[in-house]
């Protein structure tokens, strides 16, 4: 894409929610299929993603995280745990308490 042709950034805005009402905590089919995903690689762009989102939208990322704990394997307690890692170690208290429940 030339930059003549790209999209006018806007701040605040992460592509991932663009199609995301406000307030709206939406499970993405995509990422429900790839959560449990067999192999670490996946997981761990899973995690990485809801990691992304929690920087710009912490409580969409932790409402899905939380979403996320029910029913929870081993693998996917590591990729709530994986996903809050870097808010919790800011001290945010959703990131320390979805850690502790994904223990």
């Amino acid at each position: 894409m030339r930059p003549a042709e790209r999209p006018a950034h806007r701040p605040n805005h992460h592509p991932a929610t663009q199609f995301i009402a406000p307030g709206h905590v939406t499970r993405g089919p995509l990422l429900d299929r790839l959560l449990d995903g067999p192999d670490l690689y996946v997981r761990r762009s899973v995690a990485n993603h809801l990691g992304d989102i929690a920087k710009r939208h912490p409580e969409l990322a932790f409402d899905r995280c939380e979403g996320c704990l029910s029913d929870a394997s081993k693998e996917r307690n590591w990729v709530v745990r994986h996903a809050v890692r870097h808010p919790a170690k800011q001290g945010v208290a959703s990131a320390l308490a979805l850690r502790r429940r994904a223990e």
